[in-house]
């Protein structure tokens, strides 16, 4: 068997986005270019069970299947540095033969639900400043670029978040609303400052969100219906600041709205499922509606609600129970909701499928898309990675639990280094997961098989904060570092006591995100580790609020204070507070373009180590952003990961 290497993770296949039509299934499969330091996505069909490939080009975006055709927006490399980009809109017809070209809209289309092939809606990015060029160029495009050319060496701002992860510098932009019909198009939302996000097309009904701000975002979002294109809108909020995330209407007229009622747990509460406005489900608040169980070999999962499938008067979604994702069933007739898989993992993907559903999903090994009957009994129909598990080293985690002090069991698994021997010392590396409400699951993660396969132990848990298990366990607001940190290191101490083989001299601590800012804790609380290394980390709460895309509402809501009204609390839980006791060798793992954990955040921790004369490097990633470990240009995702592993084995 081959050693796990820095490049394994590029030979994944990832299956995703899946859609049927009749007995056909049709996905999207991501694969890491290393030589072209980018990503493909092509289209696939699974038909009288066998799979094909549709596309070769890699330049596939959303798709929807149609009457005449699989209809999907190209992800074309050339557009996005052109002050105007344009979306390409091709058509590939079910009979084989070459994609075409259907049509190019004049805009950056964020979402699209068709009505028929000449009839859809749209959102597109609605930019203040360049229609303020246009109307002054009287409508000529080509005129108004012209002008805006010049803009690009400026950046004004004017409100807040002015930056936003992933997306850059949004100041000055919205995501309106936009109905197209033969060639005509007709902008549907005439506020400048309302940002909007389609939810659903049911039966022609469009349900759409709009988030109104002018100067700063604040928390809830309005919820409404549009009937038909030329009609108004109705508004069907729910009362108080709420935040809908998705609402549709059922095959048995029951309108259906998904949406957090901020009562008890603020920002990260779960959301309630309601119909016809009578709250049904989760008023316990233990389901999460979503999928948070991390790994980086599989695509991300869509957006929140985008996976809710109807039939009859049920309703099927993803959640996330204790370490996994699953499919639930609920009635909305009886009330009554069951749990459909049975298999532990990750699920990104699902479709109604003939009598039950097909999934994009990770189970002990790589992605695949499998069948799932309604009992629960999954059959395995792709084999896109199989090769990968017969070449390459691959050892299972073994589960272990405790119980902590507030009497709650904790979670976590380890993994034997490769060619394990128990006469043997070896070192072990901590892992910890971001969010702090996303969950670790026994699914493959490559990084931590890399790690066993180059001699170490590799542990990981899910503390208290995390999700899986409800508001109650989830809501560390105001305690950050507490009970979560306890959680951590009870789970270490556990691990050392249940496995002798472990050098306890040679223990190594990293993360990110939510991981970040716990390495950066436990440095300045504990020196059991040999070296750490942080990535994309919170440091200062204080500086965290000013810049974070997020920052002012997060840490009002997870630390429960602010700078101004009571600092000594928000300096309390800031990791900063206690870099001078850190005698700790750290990393730090910061991209330029974070801007969910900006990089003075990393910064600020490497100038207090460095200042107290620990040993400390820094790595910053240009032109990179939060998602670097995840879907960060695949170069950059090797270098990463060697300048972790590298730094462990120096300090061994």
């Amino acid at each position: 068997m081959k050693k796990v290497d820095y490049e394994l993770f590029a030979k994944f296949q990832m299956p995703h986005s899946l859609s049927v039509k009749g007995d056909d299934i049709y996905f999207s499969v991501k694969t890491a270019d290393l030589k072209g330091n980018r990503y493909k996505n092509n289209l696939y069909r699974i038909k009288d069970g066998k799979t094909v490939k549709l596309t070769s080009k890699g330049d596939v975006g959303s798709f929807n299947l149609l009457d005449d055709g699989i209809y999907f927006i190209s992800n074309r490399e050339d557009e996005k540095e052109t002050v105007r980009p344009k979306t390409h809109i091709y058509r590939l017809p079910y009979d084989g033969g070459e994609a075409v070209l259907e049509m190019t809209l004049d805009y950056m289309v964020h979402g699209i639900r068709f009505l028929s092939k000449d009839e859809f809606y749209f959102t597109a990015t609605y930019d203040f400043l360049y229609e303020k060029y246009l109307k002054d160029a009287k409508g000529d495009h080509k005129k108004a670029q012209e002008m805006m050319k010049e803009e690009k060496d400026y950046q004004v701002i004017d409100e807040v978040p002015f930056y936003f992860n992933g997306a850059g510098y949004v100041n000055g932009t919205r995501s309106h609303l936009f109905y197209y019909k033969k060639g005509k198009v007709t902008k549907l939302t005439e506020n400048v400052y309302e940002n909007c996000n389609m939810c659903s097309l049911c039966d022609g009904v469009l349900y759409f969100t709009v988030e109104e701000f002018k100067g700063k975002s604040e928390l809830g979002n309005i919820l409404f219906r549009l009937d038909s294109p030329k009609g108004e809108r109705v508004k069907i909020s729910l009362d108080g600041t709420v935040e809908h995330y998705f609402a549709a209407t059922l095959p048995n007229g029951k309108e259906m709205i998904l949406a957090n009622l901020y009562r008890a747990h603020g920002l990260n509460e779960n959301p309630k499922l309601i119909f016809d406005r009578d709250l049904l489900l989760n008023e316990d608040g233990m389901l999460s509606f979503g999928n948070s169980t991390l790994t980086d070999v599989v695509c991300e999962a869509k957006e929140l609600g985008k996976d809710f499938l109807y039939k009859d008067n049920c309703v099927y979604y993803l959640t996330t129970i204790d370490d996994s994702c699953h499919i639930i069933e609920f009635n909305s007739v009886t009330g009554k909701n069951r749990v459909i898989t049975k298999v532990k993992g990750n699920i990104t993907s699902c479709d109604m499928y003939k009598d039950g559903f097909v999934i994009c999903a990770l189970r002990d090994k790589g992605p695949e898309v499998y069948t799932v009957s309604m009992d629960g009994k999954e059959k395995q129909i792709t084999k896109f990675n199989d090769r990968i598990f017969k070449d390459y080293y691959y050892q299972k985690p073994e589960e272990l639990t405790f119980i902590n002090e507030v009497g709650t069991e904790i979670k976590g698994w380890v993994i034997k280094p490769a060619n394990f021997d128990e006469k043997k010392k070896y070192p072990m590396v901590l892992d910890i997961h971001g969010g702090p409400k996303c969950v670790y699951s026994p699914a493959y993660f490559h990084e931590m098989q890399l790690w066993a396969s180059r001699g170490f132990v590799v542990c990981f848990c899910n503390p208290t904060g995390g999700d899986g298990k409800g508001d109650e366990f989830m809501d560390i607001f105001g305690h950050y570092g507490e009970q979560d940190y306890q959680d951590i290191m009870t789970f270490v101490s556990t691990v050392l006591k249940k496995n002798k083989y472990i050098d306890k001299k040679k223990l190594f601590v990293t993360g990110g995100s939510y991981g970040g800012f716990m390495t950066n804790w436990i440095i300045g609380h504990t020196d059991i580790f040999r070296a750490a290394a942080s990535q994309r980390s919170i440091s200062n709460w204080t500086s965290f609020y000013n810049t974070s895309d997020i920052g002012n509402n997060f840490v009002k809501d997870q630390i429960k204070a602010d700078p101004w009204t009571n600092y000594e609390k928000v300096w309390q839980h800031s990791p900063l507070k206690y870099a001078d006791k850190a005698v700790t060798p750290t990393l730090f793992i910061h991209s330029d373009e974070d801007y969910r954990c900006p990089l003075p955040e990393g910064m600020q921790m490497f100038y207090a180590l460095r200042d107290h004369n620990v040993e400390t490097r820094m790595c910053i990633f240009h032109g990179e952003n939060h998602e670097l470990s995840r879907n960060g240009k695949p170069k950059h995702r090797v270098r990463r990961l060697k300048e972790i592993t590298e730094w462990f084995e120096s300090h061994m």
